[in-house]
């Protein structure tokens, strides 16, 4: 299958050919075309990009290097996939990748659940000093 955005042979950008689930709900004709901002085409390569399970995890320096994209624009469009796809990380640092639909997969995204919960249990608690500073006007003496 060959899909084209913005001009772009987005079966090309995808080393695995085997994701095409997110473009394929999307209209490609030329209309869609001029009204998809650069900033949507780089979140399709980047989606299309990423390997299907653990073993096939891509860098975040390696996926830069394949979308022509900088580190910050790379995180900020893996922000915004995430909140229709899911996109994850294991804690070896790999890289990011889609999980299988197996019920490996769905372990994985569980894990995955279950670190970020508890990076945002501990975000907040390190937020009350500041909370209390705030609520109190500034330190006092």
């Amino acid at each position: 299958m060959t899909l084209l955005m913005a001009g772009i042979n987005m079966s090309q950008c995808c080393p695995h050919k085997c994701h095409f689930e997110y473009l394929k709900a999307r209209e490609t004709g030329p209309e869609r075309r001029s009204m998809t901002s650069e900033y949507e085409t780089l979140k399709y390569a980047i989606y299309n990009n990423l390997g299907v399970g653990p073993k096939n995890a891509v860098s975040r320096k390696e996926l830069c290097r394949r979308t022509g994209c900088g580190d910050r624009m790379l995180r900020r469009a893996i922000e915004d996939l995430r909140k229709d796809r899911v996109i994850i990380t294991d804690d070896n640092g790999a890289g990011y990748y889609i999980p299988t639909t197996d019920a490996s997969g769905k372990a994985q995204a569980a894990y995955w659940i279950a670190r970020q919960s508890k990076r945002l249990k501990s975000i907040k608690k390190a937020m009350k000093g500041a909370e209390r500073f705030v609520k109190q006007g500034g330190d006092k003496k």
